[in-house]
């Protein structure tokens, strides 16, 4: 399913060949700080924070989760021949504070106030 679900990549609606880089990375409110600060977030950013926190919901230690994470980076990107060795930075930051929200109650991301 994650390597084939173009269908459900909302990311790219009405783009499933990635050819708008210009709107590709566009983002939403995601949570607003105490102080009413407003947070944006891509929708990658969002999905990555999401894989993170379901990662700590299931037991997993967070080099369990990186190799997953990185795992699955490496064969989407095999099956493309565009080799990669995991995850980037900007995606591995998004999974590390959803991981640190659910594992360890963190003030970071959605608070679901």
């Amino acid at each position: 399913m994650l390597l084939t679900a173009k269908k459900y990549d909302f990311k790219r609606n009405g783009d499933p060949e990635n050819n708008d880089r210009e709107n590709h990375h566009r983002g939403s409110e995601f949570y607003r700080k105490e102080d009413g600060t407003k947070v944006y977030a891509s929708a990658r950013d969002a999905g990555n924070f999401s894989a993170g926190y379901y990662a700590a919901s299931q037991g997993l230690f967070w080099k369990q989760a990186r190799f997953g994470f990185d795992g699955l980076e490496k064969i989407k990107s095999a099956l493309k021949s565009h080799f990669v060795s995991g995850e980037g930075r900007q995606s591995t930051h998004a999974q590390a504070l959803g991981y640190a929200r659910r594992k360890y109650g963190m003030d970071v991301g959605p608070s679901g106030k």
